[in-house]
């Protein structure tokens, strides 16, 4: 996965996601396919356009990645890139819970 998102974006998308502070045990999934990018969670999810230049889709911790994201205010925009060896987020690393290759779009977005 990899992608290209305003900061100013990216940060909505986690406040619409996250009307609070995820607990410890929240995980995030962030898919990228078929020119969107969607952020979900159990609370809920959201889409947005980026500029995708490889499909895929992560589970990160929820506390670790709303507090990255977070550190990023000012920063114009966040490269995200993904595998099975971690989420990167501009030059900042944190491992994955699961790596999906080729994600399928989730019904509720199509």
């Amino acid at each position: 996965m990899k992608l290209t998102i305003s900061s100013i974006e990216l940060a909505k998308m986690v406040k619409a996601v996250f009307s609070r502070a995820p607990n410890k045990k929240a995980k995030v999934t962030l898919t990228a396919a078929e020119g969107r990018f969607i952020l979900r969670s159990a609370a809920g999810g959201t889409m947005n356009g980026a500029i995708i230049t490889a499909a895929g889709e992560v589970v990160v911790p929820a506390q670790a990645f709303c507090g990255v994201v977070e550190s990023f205010r000012g920063t114009d925009f966040i490269e995200i890139s993904a595998g099975s060896d971690g989420l990167r987020l501009n030059s900042f690393k944190m491992p994955v819970v699961s790596w999906n290759p080729s994600p399928v779009m989730p019904e509720e977005f199509q």
